[in-house]
């Protein structure tokens, strides 16, 4: 695995001068700023999400994947039954994963390989075949896609930052919350959205996971703040990811479900009942 490098991300030629290099020689930069760990990859990385389907940890299930995929991370937010929560509190073994419900479709090849449709939130797809490569949007996640994640929160969509607040341009006036009337929607410069906003009651050091796409630059990003790890902020990662000109960002299931392997590695780990219960990871196959 490659050694983990400090890269403030800032936009700055600097920065993508290091970036492009890092992606050119090894096809991935590992780097870090303010507690943040990013993957930087070409974007025609392919997305590829993948369920556990048997009674192991999930540490398990993603050692195997290991094999295929140089990067992998955790998936979105998921629910638990109540015999899954029982069993994750009594004891340190697996929680078999009928006991698991992925808010949002997972896509794989086309297909639903598992989840439950979340039309509230929202998703990445990933296009194989045609451009553009990654799109990101409401809704639930597109089965004509190659690979699909739903159940999202936003960050960051088709330009748009989201955070607590609808915020307008000087001199506008319009609600905080909610979808802004008509006339408003041209001098929208913030989007508010109660995903983003729940997030935010969390303390600083809670675990996340984002993926971030720039078409202009043609880079995907996979960034995961380890649980407990004294670090940025998800406002602070919006606000370096859009300095940087990503043009979209989502984050996935955070706190202790957040996780990054890097060749076979463990980066950061998911919590013990966590590891227990999640059931879907994503993969990045970078080809031969």
């Amino acid at each position: 695995m490659a050694a983990i490098k400090p890269l403030v991300i800032d936009g700055s030629t600097g920065f993508w001068s290091v970036v492009n290099a890092a992606v050119s020689n090894s096809k991935l930069g590992l780097f870090s700023d303010d507690g943040l760990i990013y993957v930087a990859m070409s974007d025609m990385t392919k997305m590829v999400p993948f369920v556990r389907d048997k009674e192991e940890l999930f540490s398990s299930t993603m050692n195997r994947h290991s094999k295929k995929y140089r990067v992998i991370i955790n998936g979105q937010f998921y629910g638990l039954s109540n015999m899954g929560k029982a069993d994750a509190l009594m004891g340190d073994d697996p929680v078999d994963p009928s006991h698991t419900t992925p808010e949002g479709l997972v896509i794989n090849d086309s297909k639903v390989v598992g989840g439950r449709a979340a039309p509230k939130m929202f998703y990445v797809a990933n296009h194989w075949t045609s451009s553009p490569t990654y799109t990101f949007n409401s809704g639930s996640a597109p089965k004509s896609a190659s690979s699909a994640i739903g159940g999202c929160g936003p960050v960051i969509i088709n330009g748009m930052p989201y955070g607590e607040t609808n915020k307008f341009a000087k001199g506008i006036v319009g609600k905080q919350r909610g979808e802004p009337i008509a006339k408003n929607k041209p001098h929208l410069k913030q989007r508010s959205n109660s995903t983003f906003s729940s997030f935010l009651t969390r303390p600083p050091y809670t675990g996340k996971t984002l993926i971030a796409h720039n078409a202009a630059r043609s880079k995907l990003f996979a960034l995961v703040l380890p649980h407990g790890a004294s670090g940025i902020s998800l406002v602070g990662v919006r606000n370096k990811l859009k300095k940087a000109g990503f043009e979209n960002a989502i984050f996935l299931d955070g706190s202790d479900s957040s996780l990054l392997m890097v060749d076979e590695a463990f980066i950061a780990k998911a919590g013990s009942n966590k590891d227990e219960t999640n059931t879907v990871g994503i993969g990045f196959d970078f080809g031969a």
